[in-house]
């Protein structure tokens, strides 16, 4: 035994990389891509490449560094995580130039030095648990590649093993409640314990991270597959962790990982469905996207951009002999509120979102009952996801409520009350989702947290989404608000709009009365009826406006302007009210001819009448907040709230769909045992 804190007699560079095998799940990759090679040999450099909102390149130099602040808060913690060092690392095993291994030596050197540690173990003034669990993890990992190297002296590797054994103590000591936070932190203590079996407290620190790591597998993914924070990003990180976890505890079976395969399974198809037909993630919550081209394209090599999800949800199942016939392509997470609607797997189908998210902290945003619609290989109607991953104004615009396709009142946000009532039904053909939020809009803020409680307005949105997937798809709104006071009078009542963000680049056509706009893109173009709107509407756009900022969406580490459509009124004198939108894709030169008739549900029963030019139409009946059956109808009875039908130029219903019903006389006449979602 070396000491009181390397408890092995082995010599340390044989110590190391025998125990490397431990942890063959999280090992490095074998091979060296360009892009890592790259980092690598900036690094050699004295270059650091922090990646957060693109590529920056610190220059520390090598030797007697300032570990000085750059001016984005979250590049530090770049620096602070050292990735470089395992890039290092890498380089040097696939390649075997000293350079690389005595790049690394100098940096964990002057690392050491920078940041000398305080009796607990910790750094003074760096004290996040995320970035030294992940520093210790990148160190403890690249040892086993450079270990042996002629830089890596006794001297090193005993200061290093003192130095991370402090580092790992402080971690079991103060491991993160909540969140990704706690994930990560586990972890990466398992994989220290894992890597250098050795040092004292190793065993507990195993014992430990295994414990916490299995009490958050049973509390942060949600019965439906969903990890709890909702979001795209960090759903795939916790997922891909649990799955290393997964294969660690089948080759270490003592352990004793709890981590499911069913599980897994479940947890990908979330993973599969948030990707849009073009490969890119959907941009929900702090996740970025694409509105064209295809990941496949390898335009993006790093950043959430750069994620293949279906790579990732094919890898899964082929590592672990499952089939890799595709889900159904209705998915729906009750747990987590969300739902994800594509006609098929391939690039040229369409595919549609709808957010209910039920809260999940601070990587939510406030779109409550927003929608999204990707069709003819772009994406329609987007949500901009973050515009910034800071507490600045981009980032706390791209988390409110105004940002995203949906409804508020005077401008402001929503608040984390969770959306109720939601439900979905699908059939051949049709996709229908509906929810209330309930919370109001409130003079507030989300940066991680919310920053005030200011004034608001008491009100409740409800959202029917049904889209007839081969034409249109169909917004109904409801929204009930409570007056200011007992006496308010019309100029008090507060503003209303609708909001609709395009992806960028469409030359736009909006009616003076506020009925249609027309997104023309070229090759994949949108229509947009408005036929039930409030009285005295104004449709406008908004582009790349900074005073607010309205209009953006993220672009190639940068912000560009794209339109967001509004249709607005600068009070709403009534109490409750209905609208309708209608949004239509279409890849003519011209949008499609189309007559609207409309009446609104208000205490009775609603249509949107659709007349096309070539004779044909479209009909979609429906009831007051899904609380009413339609009864008789024009031609029709049903006890169904929301009724579609498509008549040809004759008349003659050719196809249509009856949600949540019993019957449709005179097409489905015998009434079934229980209320389903049917065609005819």
């Amino acid at each position: 035994m070396r000491d009181d804190v390397i408890l092995t007699d082995k010599p340390l560079p044989d110590a190391i990389v025998e125990a490397a095998p431990n942890c063959a799940a999280f090992a490095f990759p074998t091979t060296l891509n360009d892009h890592t090679r790259r980092i690598a040999d900036l690094a050699v450099e004295g270059t650091f490449v922090a990646t957060y909102n693109g590529e920056h390149f610190i220059k520390l130099g090598r030797k007697n560094i300032t570990w000085h602040a750059p001016d984005n808060g979250e590049r530090l913690h770049m620096v602070l995580r050292m990735r470089p060092v395992m890039a290092l690392a890498q380089a040097y095993a696939a390649t075997g130039q000293n350079e690389y291994a005595v790049a690394a030596a100098d940096y964990m050197h002057e690392f050491m030095d920078g940041f000398p540690l305080e009796p607990d173990g910790a750094h003074k003034k760096y004290r996040s648990t995320l970035d030294l669990c992940i520093r210790s993890r990148y160190f403890a990992q690249s040892l086993q590649l450079v270990a042996r190297s002629e830089p890596f002296d006794d001297a090193l590797l005993t200061r290093l093993m003192h130095y991370l054994a402090r580092q790992f103590q402080f971690l079991r000591e103060n491991i993160s409640t909540t969140i990704n936070w706690r994930v990560h932190n586990a972890r990466d203590l398992l994989i220290g314990a894992l890597h250098l079996p050795f040092l004292k407290g190793a065993d507990d620190w195993r014992d430990f991270a295994v414990k916490v790591l299995n009490d958050a597998w049973h509390r942060q993914f949600l019965p439906d597959g969903v990890h709890y924070e909702r979001n795209p990003v960090y759903h795939l990180g916790m997922t891909s962790t649990f799955a290393q976890l997964y294969e660690l505890g089948q080759s270490i079976p003592d352990l004793g990982i709890a981590v499911t395969l069913e599980g897994l399974e479940k947890a990908y198809d979330f993973v599969l469905a948030c990707a849009k037909p073009n490969g890119y993630l959907c941009g929900l919550h702090d996740s970025q996207s694409e509105f064209t081209g295809h990941v496949r394209d390898g335009k993006y090599e790093e950043g959430h951009k750069s994620v293949d999800n279906e790579k990732s949800w094919r890898a899964f199942r082929e590592k672990f002999d499952l089939s890799t016939e595709y889900p159904s392509p209705s998915q729906y997470f009750p747990d987590a509120g969300l739902g994800f609607f594509r006609t098929g797997w391939t690039e040229d189908d369409a595919w549609v979102s709808f957010d209910a998210t039920r809260w999940g902290g601070g990587h939510c945003h406030l779109g409550r009952n927003s929608v999204q619609l990707h069709a003819n290989r772009r994406s329609l109607v987007i949500d901009p996801g973050w515009l910034e991953y800071s507490s600045n104004d981009w980032g706390v615009h791209g988390r409110s409520t105004r940002a995203h396709n949906t409804c508020n009142l005077n401008g402001l946000t929503q608040v984390q009350t969770n959306p109720s009532r939601t439900f979905h039904h699908h059939a051949p053909g049709y996709e229908t989702m509906f929810s209330v939020y309930e919370g109001g809009y409130w003079d507030t803020e989300l940066k991680w947290n919310f920053t005030k409680a200011g004034q608001g307005v008491w009100a409740e949105h409800a959202r029917t989404m049904f889209w007839v997937q081969d034409r249109f798809m169909f917004v109904a709104d409801s929204m009930y608000r409570l007056p200011q006071h007992e006496n308010e009078s019309p100029d008090e009542a507060p503003s209303f709009e609708i909001n609709w963000q395009l992806s960028d680049g469409p030359q736009l056509d909006l009616a003076t009365d506020a009925s249609r706009a027309v997104a023309h893109f070229g090759d994949s173009n949108l229509l947009l009826l408005f036929p039930i709107r409030p009285e005295g509407a104004t449709l406008t756009a908004h582009t790349g406006e900074m005073d607010p900022i309205r209009g953006w969406v993220p672009g190639d580490h940068k912000h560009r302007p794209a339109p967001q459509l509004c249709l607005s009124v600068p009070h709403m004198t009534k109490q409750h009210d209905y609208y309708v939108s209608v949004l239509v894709p279409y890849t003519t030169e011209k949008p499609p001819a189309v007559n609207v008739d409309a009446t609104s549900p208000l205490g009775t029963v609603g249509h949107v009448k659709l007349k096309w030019e070539d004779g044909s139409s479209d009909e979609v009946h429906w009831g007051c907040g899904f609380g009413l059956m339609s009864g008789n109808v024009d031609d029709f009875e049903t006890d169904s709230s929301l009724v579609h039908l498509r008549r040809d130029a004759s008349g003659k219903v050719v196809k249509g769909c009856c949600v949540d019903g019993t019957y449709l006389s005179p097409w489905a006449t015998t009434p079934q045992a229980k209320p389903e979602t049917f065609t005819i």
